[in-house]
Parts: structure tokens; C-alpha cells; sequence
């Protein structure tokens, strides 16, 4: 199978973490992610009980931003008033690749037109765009914001049904729904700056996903 379609439904995250520059200060940082296009190929095997088992590889590549700002505790006036700087927008890309292994079960109404549903665990690699730092600069400016990328994989499940109508012995069309998450705990830079220590933040990767394309058959 090869397709084409819409993932949807991944949220973004944040992170908030102290500065190591600025003492008294709080570093805000929110990431978006948004629907992508998402890619994917696959194949099965189908034994004469209509069970069967199957894998498809999936990636999806995204040009989101990252909203950074700062906190800023003033000591030595009444009440230490924060002031609020940002945010500033920084270019933040991310990438996902999942391999989804499944079991399947079949539907045969006829020769032409078949139905699986299927469902298994999945592995995702996400490459995510880190903001890595976050410095004030000249008053009236805005915050300078350093981005470095960063590479985590996990583990998490895939649940599925693909309808397929074939042309002919071999060659056909299909549509396909199913929907995948994994959480992937990504480092969080400027948390791992400030306490000398691995930080990291969770993302989502996956989602639902809707796609359509070329169906193959082999006897």
C-alpha cells in the first residue's frame, strides 16, 4: 500500500524552566504543532482464515514556530513585580517517522472489494526543534532565541480499518482511517542548562489519520 493523506490531532506542549543568565527569571517557551500531510507505506500477509498481520512506515514534516518569553521577578520594590517579556517567535521544524506492526483481520465481501481492521503497538522518532536559548537583548528589542534539534523515539500503539476496491488480480484503490500515539519525552534544553541535569518535556506524536491510495495484490 502507498498513500497519501491528513494527520490530525496532535497538541502542542510547553515548558517552563528558570534562566541561568538572568537570575530571578523564568524562561516560558510554547511549541505548536499543527495537521500535516502524512506519508505511508505498507504490506501484509493474509493467511486462509482471513487473520493476518501487517506493517506500515509513516512520516509527517512540519514547519512550526516556538513562542518564547520570559518572567521576570524585580526584586527590591514592593511586592517583587514580575514584568513579562515576549514573546518572540523562533522557527521551530519537527518530523515524525512511525513503524506500525499489527494484526489484522480481513472482510472479503467479493473479489473486488475487501475491508481490514487491525491493530498493534508502534514506534515513533520524532525530530523536534529546540529552543536552547533565551537572552534579553537592548531594550526594545526583541528576546534573542537560539534553537538546536533534538532526536527521542518511543513506544506506542496503532488502532485501524482500510477499505480497498481492486480494478483487477492485482491493482486497486483504497481509503484508510487509524489513529496512533506514542508520548515522547524530548529534552528540554534550556531546563538541562539551568539544573546541570537531563530535563526533558513530552510530546504527543501520532494522531488520526485519514489517507488514500494505491492498493497492490499479490496471490
Amino acid at each position: 500500500n502507498l498513500n497519501v493523506g491528513l494527520q490530525t490531532g496532535t497538541e502542542g506542549f510547553r515548558q517552563d524552566s528558570p534562566s541561568v543568565s538572568l537570575p530571578g527569571t523564568t524562561l516560558l517557551v510554547g511549541y505548536t504543532v499543527d495537521d500535516s500531510t502524512v506519508f505511508d507505506f505498507g504490506g501484509g500477509y493474509v493467511f486462509d482464515s482471513n487473520l493476518g498481520f501487517g506493517a506500515t512506515v509513516t512520516y509527517t514534516s512540519q514547519s512550526e514556530k516556538a513562542l518564547a518569553g520570559a518572567d521576570v521577578l524585580v526584586e527590591g520594590l514592593p511586592d517583587q513585580p514580575i514584568i513579562r517579556l515576549g514573546p518572540t517567535a523562533a522557527n521551530a521544524d519537527r518530523s515524525e517517522t512511525g513503524v506500525h506492526l499489527h494484526v489484522l483481520y480481513a472482510f472479503e465481501f467479493d473479489d473486488d472489494t475487501t475491508l481490514s481492521v487491525y491493530g498493534g503497538p508502534s514506534w515513533f522518532s520524532v525530530s523536534q526543534d529546540m529552543v536552547s536559548s533565551i537572552e534579553a537583548g537592548p531594550e526594545g528589542l526583541p528576546l534573542a532565541v537560539g534553537t538546536r534539534s533534538v532526536d527521542e523515539s518511543d513506544w506506542g500503539y496503532n488502532i485501524g480499518a482500510d477499505f480497498a476496491y481492486y480494478f483487477n488480480d492485482k491493482e486497486g484503490m483504497g481509503v484508510g482511517l487509524r489513529y496512533t500515539r506514542a508520548t515522547v519525552d524530548v529534552e528540554n534544553l534550556i531546563g538541562t542548562a539551568a539544573s546541570g541535569m537531563r530535563q526533558t518535556t513530552s510530546t504527543e506524536a501520532g494522531g488520526g489519520q485519514a489517507v488514500i491510495g494505491l492498493r497492490l495484490r499479490f496471490e
